[in-house]
């Protein structure tokens, strides 16, 4: 499982949390003021993405 969160256009590493987990994973916290933040999950072999959150 896994769960990253990326402040775009930042120069910082994206924060990342993963592991062999039974339930969740995170927090990550990124600072996104002012910036469009992308997020994405993965379980097993189902992920998601998603990078339209501005603000």
């Amino acid at each position: 499982m896994e769960v990253t969160l990326d402040a775009l256009g930042d120069s910082d590493e994206p924060s990342v949390d993963s592991g062999t987990y039974t339930s969740y994973a995170g927090p990550v916290y990124v600072n996104g003021r002012g910036s469009c933040v992308a997020w994405s999950g993965t379980i097993g072999n189902t992920s998601a993405s998603d990078s339209g959150h501005c603000g």
